[in-house]
């Protein structure tokens, strides 16, 4: 019975564990790398290093949006891709997919919330 709790208990620990959100704060200080892609095929990149308004309107954009990332399996083929030392976010239509530290998330917001990354 005591070994039952013990394996319910660590179980939910673990669980609880893997239910945190990503912490973004690499986003504005690392330098980016900003790819777009179309059909499968990069067609415009571009560098942008720290500070600069992007970097600004990006952390901007991930303190108001730092809760709600939801853990994902999927493989998504690159939309606009903005790649940092430690992560990448690939912006799709209407969802987001951040790598970051071994794992992958996802967050429901439309493409136009980054805007400012296209020049």
């Amino acid at each position: 019975m005591i070994t039952r709790i013990i394996t319910i208990l660590s179980l939910a620990a673990l669980l609880t564990g893997c239910g945190r959100d990503p912490d973004l704060s690499a986003f504005s200080t690392q330098p980016l790398k900003i790819a777009t892609f179309r059909g499968g095929r990069e067609v415009a990149v571009r560098n942008v290093a720290p500070p600069s308004r992007e970097h600004e309107l990006l952390a901007a954009w991930a303190v108001q949006h730092k809760i709600g990332w939801s853990r994902s399996y999927v493989t998504y083929a690159p939309g606009t891709l903005v790649s940092g030392t430690n992560f990448s976010l690939n912006i799709h239509t209407s969802r987001v997919i951040l790598n970051i530290d071994g794992h992958q998330y996802e967050y429901a917001a439309p493409a136009s919330d980054f805007s400012f990354l296209s020049q």
